[in-house]
């Protein structure tokens, strides 16, 4: 398979006709061998606009929609960057081409190791890998300029929001209540020590992350 003309494709097709129009994402996700994020025998479905299954409650995001969330952020040379729940690594090597720094949080050994060798091979050495629970293992390293969490919750994580910058820092996931309800992207600034403001951005169908999915399916 042409994995490189599948990611041209992949951005010609699916990203520059979403809304995704910041050149340097799109330089990244054309640079960024989705590919190498996946097992062998799944490599050939890196490049389907559709969520992919990578490791145990971990998916690697449609493109769009990652796009579209990286994009909201507004990602600058000099942030550090907190990614959430990104499995093998994908997300947090788009970061990685876009910020100063990326403190990668998994809960997933396996899918942590596999992710590091990936890094290695690709040469990136702005990520640090934090093995550890989602919402707690990257507190010690805040502030943060920005946070992506990598799927479907189903409240906003006020443990995360703590961890961002007052007034300049920004976190973007997908809000879903519970399983009946349509997903939608948000963007939630930080704007003081306990107060946080948060703006919809586009309906976004994807799975939840094992640790902020509903506690309950009923829906009152």
């Amino acid at each position: 398979m042409d994995y490189t003309a599948a990611r041209q494709n992949m951005v010609d097709c699916q990203l520059a006709t979403n809304q995704i129009d910041e050149p340097k994402i799109l330089q990244a996700m054309s640079s960024i061998p989705r590919e190498k994020f996946l097992p062998e025998d799944q490599r050939h479905l890196a490049y389907l606009d559709e969520d992919i299954k990578m490791a145990e409650g971990r998916y690697l995001m449609e493109p769009m929609i990652l796009g579209r969330l990286i994009q909201a952020l507004e990602p600058k040379g000099g942030d550090v960057a907190l990614d959430i729940g990104g499995g093998t690594g994908y997300s947090s090597a788009l970061l990685s081409f876009l910020t100063q720094t990326v403190m990668a949080v998994e809960s997933n050994k396996d899918a942590l190791e596999y992710a590091k060798r990936i890094w290695l091979e690709l040469d990136l050495c702005n990520i640090v890998d934090l093995q550890g629970d989602l919402k707690q293992a990257g507190a010690k390293h805040a502030p943060y300029d920005m946070i992506l969490v990598n799927g479907s919750v189903a409240s906003i994580p006020q443990e995360l929001i703590a961890q961002l910058k007052i007034n300049t820092g920004r976190l973007v996931c997908v809000l879903r209540p519970n399983l009946e309800s349509q997903g939608k992207a948000v963007l939630i600034y930080r704007t003081g020590e306990n107060e946080y403001s948060s703006s919809p951005l586009f309906d976004a169908a994807v799975p939840y992350i094992d640790e902020f999915k509903p506690t309950s399916d009923f829906i009152f």
